[in-house]
């Protein structure tokens, strides 16, 4: 009842102030959307003295310029919803340590920002908690450089001079020292992850390697077992080219020559015939008579022996001479 009392209350004065709200001292730990019911439209927004350690609930209130949050519970790791119109952060007396964590959520969340207070905070070194001049001087350098449309910080505004000199000093960073904690935390693991990556790429490497070397193994496998195929083929065909040929020369062996058997083929067509009782062979008469030869004359007589046998033997070459 409590809560919804001041819900309608903060309402009211909403209402009341035309676009300012404020919900101060009122021990408050969290936001809750019931309580920022009707206030969507605020540009200023005063949250001091309440117990907050969370403001995450704001991140619909698009139109807010100005926000206080001072005297609350706020610590470096505050997570800043995006408020592109806010121009005036107050935050003092929280207990933000680490300034770098705490800016860089500022220059994330908050790219319009030109008013900022840190007063009473141990990141912002001063005078009320014990800090040196020199020590306060770094630190709104540091600040300046990284908020760059900053006017005003703390209750001092920023000269020209203090944003060169800030620059000169800490350049035109990407990133703070907290990003940077933040890298060499990401670089780790990017570390991590190219161990990895080299790991699983040697592996693979080592998988192709073995891959090849298992596919050649295979390849001369495949190869001897052909050889050894295609010789025991070469050698099967020769032994039964051997065997045909022992076959046909059995075979051979087995009958007479070609010409023999012819001959007796014949002979036993022909008659017998007994060669004492055959008579003698006949005489082979020889014609001597010779044509004239016209103009040759008359030739001297030439005696001719008779009809010579096979049983007579020839003349002598005296008889011819005579």
């Amino acid at each position: 009842g409590k809560r919804r009392g001041e819900c309608t209350e903060w309402q009211g004065m909403t209402r009341a102030m035309g676009g300012r709200a404020n919900l101060v001292w009122r021990d408050v730990e969290m936001l809750t959307p019931q309580m920022l019911e009707g206030v969507a439209g605020c540009r200023c927004l005063d949250l001091t003295g309440n117990r907050l350690t969370d403001i995450r609930a704001l991140r619909d209130l698009n139109h807010l310029d100005t926000l206080i949050l001072d005297n609350n519970m706020l610590t470096s790791h505050l997570k800043v919803p995006p408020m592109p119109a806010l121009r005036t952060l107050w935050v003092n007396n929280n207990n933000i340590a680490n300034l770098s964590i705490f800016i860089d959520q500022l220059v994330a969340s908050t790219p319009r920002l030109a008013y900022l207070s840190m007063l009473s905070n141990n990141a912002c070194p001063n005078f009320f908690n014990g800090g040196s001049l020199k020590q306060y001087h770094d630190y709104r350098k540091f600040v300046i450089s990284r908020l760059r449309h900053l006017t005003q910080l703390d209750a001092q505004p920023v000269t020209e001079e203090e944003r060169r000199e800030a620059i000169r000093l800490y350049g035109d960073l990407a990133s703070s020292v907290a990003f940077e904690e933040a890298d060499e935390g990401d670089a780790e693991v990017r570390r991590r992850r190219e161990e990895e990556k080299r790991h699983r790429e040697r592996e693979e490497v080592e998988k192709r390697r073995a891959e090849k070397i298992r596919k050649r193994q295979e390849r001369k496998e495949a190869a001897r077992l052909r050889r050894e195929r295609e010789t025991a083929i070469a050698l099967a065909r020769q032994q039964e080219e051997e065997r045909l040929d022992r076959e046909r020369a059995r075979k051979l062996g087995a009958r007479p020559p070609s010409h023999a058997r012819h001959e007796r083929e014949i002979a036993s067509l022909l008659p017998e015939v007994d060669a004492a009782a055959a008579p003698p062979a006949a005489a082979i008469a020889i014609p001597l008579d010779l044509p004239e030869v016209p103009g040759a004359g008359s030739l001297p007589a030439i005696a001719v022996p008779g009809t010579l046998t096979d049983s007579e033997e020839w003349s002598s070459d005296e008889d011819w001479d005579q």
